[in-house]
């Protein structure tokens, strides 16, 4: 990703913040989500000046419109395979946010990286 991300950025399944400061210090308003209590609690701590949610990506997202979503990791965490839950988000985010650039993300070393971006 570039520098700096313009506009409004949904971080789905933002765990405890690894790549909520980064996203964050680029975006001009970053909106972050996580269906457990807890990772919402450590993260609030490490990361000031978000807007966090409780949610979990199968169900409601809190906003209706975002410049960029992010999904880093999140598939790990379930018992579907990684190319399930790609397809089911990825095509959800492109019904609801059909201008936003989106990136789902599923290996700690970025190999397995699926940029969508608006036509």
């Amino acid at each position: 990703m570039e520098d700096r991300i313009g506009g409004r950025v949904l971080e789905l399944g933002c765990g405890t913040g690894k790549n909520t400061r980064w996203l964050a210090e680029r975006a001009q308003q970053l909106v972050a989500c996580d269906f457990s209590l807890a990772m919402l609690a450590r993260v609030k701590e490490r990361v000031p000046g978000v807007e966090f949610h409780l949610c979990d990506i199968r169900g409601e997202w809190p906003v209706d419109e975002v410049d960029v979503v992010v999904v880093d990791l999140v598939f790990a965490h379930e018992s579907h395979t990684p190319l399930e839950y790609v397809g089911y988000v990825g095509s959800i985010a492109l019904r609801r946010f059909v201008n936003a650039l989106i990136y789902l993300l599923h290996l700690p070393n970025r190999n397995s990286i699926l940029r969508i971006k608006p036509s």
